[in-house]
């Protein structure tokens, strides 16, 4: 039996495939299960990945387009690996990375990334094994909120790809992906693994992932209902919550959320009023109010809890406006400056 089963969902990723599978094949450590669950591809990935069929550990699957979470759920069920892996099709990871995990024994195993080609990314938690007591002392305060030295609100990051699953854990406890969900899939999934393990180990020392932002992230374009999906997050992760270790830290999780839910409506074409409304006026919002040291926040954030307390959705919107007005300003001046030395270069010939 192969220590670790990587499980590779695929959905129209030609442009990246090649470099992801290269490095899963390529792994100094031979012992590898390689699963590939292509969700439906409409582009030239099937061929990429039929192209890896000569080699004895992968095998590939097809499915009608059900979403990464069928596919996740499908590549677990097949796998037969001591742990189980979910690599995105689009990042790749390190030539040594399942040599390095090989004496791991944790129900789950958290490990760290690289953006790309090197910059790396930073967790608080110092590197161990971890009890149960040790996840209840030292990983759950960072686990859903918490705020850090510039004052954001931060967490430790849930993606499924930084992590190690141990398979018969995820069997014995009935871990899935939920297929409802699209937006927090790795959330929901990590964070019910991180309630229920009996050990977890942390490697933030340990380099393993190249993770590659996308193009439509969260960060740089807008999601489309993006406020309702977050709002079936935040009722199960509730539900999931066993005891008043992590409730503490839901307030602080919801408001940031709720930030997020804003500044994507104020990403959007014409920006959603109605909706920037809906969410200050959600009955999810009494999750937070009043119940935050604002001391710790940022400037920004400290502004939003109190507009979001005070219900001034107007607030909101005409301070977007203002900023919008500052920023075609400064774009119009940039313009004008480029403009003009244009102009002098050209008089100067």
């Amino acid at each position: 039996m192969p220590k670790i089963s990587i499980i590779i969902p695929v959905y129209n990723a030609e442009n990246y495939l090649q470099k992801c599978l290269k490095s899963v094949v390529g792994q100094t450590y031979k012992d590898i299960e390689i699963i590939i669950i292509n969700d439906g591809s409409t582009d030239g990935s099937a061929d990429i990945c039929r192209g890896y069929l000569s080699d004895s550990r992968v095998k590939y699957f097809y499915q009608e387009n059900s979403g990464p979470a069928v596919a996740m759920n499908y590549g677990c069920s097949v796998a037969h690996g001591e742990y189980v892996w979910f690599v995105d099709a689009d990042d790749w990871i390190e030539a040594d990375a399942v040599e390095r995990l090989q004496n791991e024994t944790a129900d789950m195993v958290i490990f760290n990334f690289f953006r790309g080609d090197s910059q790396k990314h930073y967790e608080q938690i110092p590197d161990g094994l971890y009890d149960r007591c040790g996840i209840n002392r030292v990983i759950f305060p960072a686990l859903l909120s918490y705020i850090d030295s510039e004052g954001k609100v931060n967490h430790i990051f849930h993606n499924t790809w930084m992590r190690l699953y141990k398979r018969t854990f995820l069997v014995r406890n009935n871990i899935q992906f939920h297929p409802s969900v699209r937006n927090g899939l790795d959330l929901l999934f990590s964070f019910e693994v991180a309630v229920k393990a009996e050990t977890i180990s942390i490697r933030f020392n340990d380099y393993l992932y190249h993770y590659i932002p996308a193009a439509n992230s969260m960060t740089s374009s807008y999601v489309k209902n993006y406020w309702e999906r977050r709002k079936e997050i935040i009722t199960m992760v509730n539900e999931l919550i066993p005891c008043d270790t992590l409730h503490s830290q839901m307030p602080l999780r919801v408001f940031s959320w709720v930030v997020i839910g804003i500044e994507n409506e104020l990403r959007s074409r014409d920006g959603s009023k109605d909706i920037i409304r809906t969410i200050v006026q959600d009955p999810v919002c009494n999750l937070f109010k009043e119940k935050l040291d604002v001391s710790g926040l940022n400037e920004k954030n400290q502004r939003y809890y109190k507009q979001i307390c005070d219900g001034d959705f107007r607030g909101i919107w005409k301070e977007h406006q203002r900023e919008e007005l500052r920023r075609r300003k400064r774009r119009f001046v940039k313009k004008i400056k480029k403009t003009v030395k244009s102009m002098l270069r050209q008089e100067s010939r």
